[in-house]
């Protein structure tokens, strides 16, 4: 039988080569000083993965190179697998915009420690636990915000803009330079592959400018 291009289904040939290619990445994030190195270790060895992504805790550095080669590598269907939440995210706020991430890309989410698995409706009512708190905090922080502007207002000062980044924006500027170097290490072949800088700053919920702003940011202050 001959074949041509009219005889061959290119759409199921490209969802299967995807999901042939999907893989099972554990990310760890640890310190030389716990006790618990090996065990964690042992854990994510237990469960079973294809590659292992693993950063050293070194104090205030908030750069995890590690963790940016595991978001470059991401592909649809791919499974991350960590040992606790926290070993992966900084913060709730940071949890959240890493898994929004995850979830635009089509990647599952698996947390040993807390039973944690976005594939499944429990994993994914926790997902919304979280977002919802993380909602709730951002909110609370608007309120207070507005509340201290006013009252500062009555005692005739004006709120001004602190320097530096605030422990969210912070978390919001790694993943901004995270999903831009993603862009960039595309090859101009798949151009039409490439995000612009508007979609990417939709996915954190920034302007084009402010994304711009977090990625020079974390570029001039990450170090290793």
């Amino acid at each position: 039988m001959s074949y041509n291009k009219s005889n061959i289904n290119f759409e199921y040939l490209h969802e299967l080569t995807t999901t042939i290619m999907t893989m099972k990445k554990a990310y760890a994030r640890i310190s030389t000083t716990a006790q618990n190195i090996d065990s964690q270790l042992d854990e994510l060895k237990n469960y079973g993965y294809d590659e292992i992504y693993i950063d050293e805790a070194s104090g205030k550095d908030i750069s995890r190179p590690q963790l940016n080669e595991l978001l470059k590598s991401l592909r649809k269907g791919d499974q991350i697998i960590t040992y606790r939440l926290d070993r992966l995210g900084r913060s709730i706020q940071h949890l959240i915009e890493l898994m929004t991430v995850f979830d635009k890309k089509g990647v599952a989410l698996v947390s040993l420690s807390e039973s944690i698995n976005t594939t499944t409706a429990t994993g994914k009512l926790v997902f919304n636990l979280f977002a919802a708190i993380a909602d709730f905090e951002r909110n609370l922080i608007i309120e207070r915000t507005q509340i201290g502007l006013k009252a500062a207002k009555v005692r005739g000062r004006t709120g001004g803009r602190k320097k530096g980044l605030s422990n969210e924006a912070k978390d919001k500027a790694e993943i901004a330079y995270n999903l831009y170097q993603t862009e960039l290490a595309k090859d101009s072949k798949n151009s039409k592959n490439k995000r612009s800088v508007e979609k990417l700053a939709d996915i954190i919920g920034v302007s084009r400018k402010t994304f711009y702003n977090y990625v020079k940011w974390y570029a001039d202050n990450k170090t290793g």
